[in-house]
């Protein structure tokens, strides 16, 4: 019965680590020629706190996928059935408060599977 427990937490653990960050393509992107976001005057929210969310290390999701595959050794071919990882992914996140400070919550997130 141990052994079941260690194993449905292990399945779980797993599944969380390999659980990819989204990464949208409607973000922008800083321009080094630019002020920075969070230097520049802008109007006061109404209803929220401003925050600016920095990603790092962006990649393909199928990339990431493919070399953990590799790492582990997995060899087994993937049913047909199965969707193929899509879409970009980041390595780490960086959140800041409206004036570029560092946020107090939760302010870095690095990719589990970096850990």
């Amino acid at each position: 019965m141990k052994n079941k427990k260690n194993n449905i937490l292990k399945f779980w653990r797993d599944i969380e680590i390999f659980n990819l960050l989204d990464f949208s393509d409607k973000l922008g992107y800083l321009d080094k020629n630019a002020p920075l976001p969070w230097t520049v005057t802008q109007q006061p929210l109404e209803e929220a706190k401003r925050r600016y969310i920095l990603y790092f290390g962006k990649h393909k999701k199928l990339h990431i996928t493919t070399l953990i595959e590799n790492l582990i050794g997995e060899t087994q071919e993937k049913p047909d059935w199965m969707e193929k990882v899509s879409g970009d992914t980041c390595m780490a996140v960086l959140i800041l408060e409206e004036n570029g400070t560092i946020s107090e919550e939760n302010a870095y997130v690095q990719a589990s599977y970096m850990v």
